[in-house]
């Protein structure tokens, strides 16, 4: 079975980073149809750098809004085109290693799972540790919310089937879009599993705001608990 796929990358500030990205994306062997990039506002030559690749759509937003949004606008124009079952959604930042795409397709082909999510590795010199601390309650939690085994909550390198963003309504704006989506596809009875993929932090700039996050993290919680 050959997967054919397409990818959304919301990038924002990330005209050094996203060429080496899509450059990666043009190696594959089994390549996307399209690349949708999302440029959330850049005040830098993000759109642009991307514009110079031929399977590449950018979508600009007028200003910064949001992972969440931006990826939501991103998987919009992936439900008005037809032709590719599955969505993979990645990072503009080099974290999410292109090296280990062949490995979702290749799950994706043998197995029914309806979201495959990257899996990283919480060690002390991989991963900063307050994003080890974060990860690890914010996925215990979901965990417990779901009443599955939720092994990264927050690893935004995910590959979708088609019918997934097609029934699910997403709302958040924010990083916790990825938590959002896991909640509701578990309710809905979608299949999740995972991907292990290399833990790499670069040095770039998270724009991650861990205590306000953290709160909407919460609400998206007890949003879920009381709806029951």
């Amino acid at each position: 079975m050959t997967i054919k796929y397409d990818i959304v990358i919301p990038a924002f500030n990330a005209q050094k980073t996203l060429p080496v990205v899509l450059n990666e994306i043009q190696k594959l062997s089994i390549k996307p149809d399209t690349v949708f990039v999302v440029d959330d506002g850049s005040k830098d030559q993000t759109g642009a750098e991307a514009q110079r690749f031929s399977n590449v759509k950018v979508m600009r937003l007028t200003k910064n809004q949001g992972k969440g949004l931006a990826l939501r606008a991103g998987i919009q124009q992936f439900l008005k085109k037809n032709g590719t079952d599955f969505l993979l959604l990645m990072d503009a930042d080099g974290q999410h290693p292109v090296t280990s795409i062949p490995e979702f397709l290749q799950k994706a082909a043998l197995q029914r799972a309806d979201i495959l999510i990257g899996h990283r590795r919480r060690r002390l010199g991989e991963m900063p540790l307050l994003r080890i601390f974060s990860n690890t309650v914010s996925s215990l939690i979901t965990s417990w919310v779901t009443g599955k085994k939720i092994n990264d909550s927050q690893c935004g390198f995910r590959l979708l089937r088609r019918s997934v963003l097609e029934t699910l309504t997403l709302e958040e704006d924010g990083f916790q879009i990825e938590t959002e989506l896991i909640i509701k596809a578990v309710k809905q009875g979608f299949i999740l599993d995972f991907v292990p993929i290399p833990t790499i932090y670069n040095g770039q700039k998270s724009y991650i705001k861990h205590f306000s996050d953290t709160v909407r993290f919460v609400r998206i919680v007890l949003k879920e608990l009381t709806s029951r």
